[in-house]
């Protein structure tokens, strides 16, 4: 039997699938499922619902020269809240199926906020392989491919 929980992971949005394959007496049974699907509310908004252009914030001051209204800091501090939600439901559904193996997906920038606030996410013995490509997008079929593709799950049997 292989358990693997995958997620798929950009500033807006986190996807999270179970992989399980075990064998019988009847054959190779494979199961590939998106359990849920995260979205990050506040990469939703637009950047004047996040921040404030009273007098005194604005990017650009009325002798031309910018100041610095700290947007990148605080946007990045909303991308690793989320991050550290994601990874708090990645430990839920790892737990649930009992997966040895998490596979992360994510643009590199993300995975830098996952790896900041990952300790004592993983269980004992899970092994955690990062994939630095932003797969958010891709159907399931088409992201199953691109993980055998890496080599990080078997093959996948022909399609009918």
């Amino acid at each position: 039997m292989y358990n693997a929980c995958i997620a798929a992971i950009d500033a807006t949005r986190g996807r999270l699938f179970h992989y399980q394959r075990t064998a019988d007496g009847s054959g190779m049974h494979e199961s590939f499922v998106e359990d849920e699907s995260l979205v990050n509310p506040a990469r939703h908004e637009r950047p004047s619902e996040l921040f404030s252009d009273k007098p005194g914030s604005s990017r650009v001051a009325a002798h031309g020269f910018g100041l610095d209204d700290h947007r990148d800091y605080n946007l990045d501090k909303l991308d690793e809240t989320f991050a550290r939600w994601v990874l708090a439901r990645i430990r839920e559904l790892c737990d649930q199926h009992h997966s040895e193996r998490v596979i992360v997906c994510a643009s590199p920038r993300m995975l830098g906020h996952l790896r900041a606030c990952r300790n004592g996410i993983l269980g004992e013995g899970q092994i955690l392989v990062e994939v630095p490509r932003d797969y958010t997008k891709l159907a399931p079929d088409e992201l199953r491919d691109r993980l055998a593709a890496h080599h990080l799950l078997p093959s996948a049997p022909p399609r009918s």
